[in-house]
């Protein structure tokens, strides 16, 4: 263990201890899964209380770095990574007040945005034939009554895959479920079915054709149409 010798007279104890238990974490001396030692080695190789150690630990746990186990086999382990943590990261900056509900959705419009041009330019055929099975399983709900408000959403998450970032379209995925669970529910009509619908196939030609500005632009419509039914919708519900 490569944690002896480590220079902690600046700063509060428990912080040093974190970002240099972090550190090792990162550089791989520790790897996802792994069990740290426990609170009472980890004391005696920085000569400092268990109460700073336990302090440290706390805050890596609270940063989603470690994850603390009960039981006889139990301990503190490094954490796998996980597209849940950037989940639960995003619906705790919403939840506890630290975003704004405008600043969230304006970040999910800028997100949006910003894909967009990935995917004209590198969408597969693959990517392609999802959007278009997506497209024709919402007209066919459209067609039967039967809306299936679940696969707009869904036509956004092709959209992110089919960026090849893994970052934004992990991003992207965590958006969607987070607004899904703090937006109020919201009765979607038949009427809005069929515009966000045609909306979709024009943003799928622009795509198809790998012309950029025009998807851009067709995204830059249907967000803002979106918006305006977020608004109006959530008046009623005041009501």
């Amino acid at each position: 263990m490569k944690l002896t010798g480590v220079d902690l007279s600046h700063g509060r104890v428990s912080d040093r201890i974190k970002n240099t238990l972090k550190q090792s974490i990162l550089s791989g001396e520790f790897k996802p899964g792994e069990k740290l030692p426990r609170e009472d080695q980890l004391a005696a190789s920085f000569k400092v209380s268990k109460v700073s150690v336990r302090e440290a630990l706390r805050d890596l746990e609270g940063e989603g770095i470690i994850e603390k186990r009960r039981g006889i086999h139990g301990g503190n382990f490094v954490a796998q990574p996980g597209i849940s943590k950037i989940d639960d990261l995003m619906s705790n900056l919403y939840h506890f007040g630290t975003i704004t509900e405008k600043e969230f959705f304006e970040f999910g419009a800028l997100l949006e945005q910003a894909l967009v041009p990935l995917v004209a330019r590198r969408r597969t055929e693959q990517d392609l034939e999802r959007m278009r099975k997506n497209i024709k399983e919402r007209e066919a709900a459209i067609a039967t009554g039967k809306l299936n408000v679940g696969k707009i959403p869904e036509f956004y998450r092709i959209l992110a895959d089919s960026c090849k970032n893994k970052l934004c379209s992990a991003l992207v995925r965590s958006f969607i479920k987070v607004s899904n669970s703090v937006s109020p529910r919201i009765e979607v009509t038949r009427t809005d079915c069929e515009a966000f619908l045609a909306f979709s196939k024009e943003l799928y030609e622009c795509i198809r054709n790998q012309d950029e500005s025009a998807a851009m632009k067709s995204n830059a419509a249907y967000t803002a149409v979106r918006r305006r039914f977020k608004v109006s919708t959530r008046k009623k519900s005041r009501k």
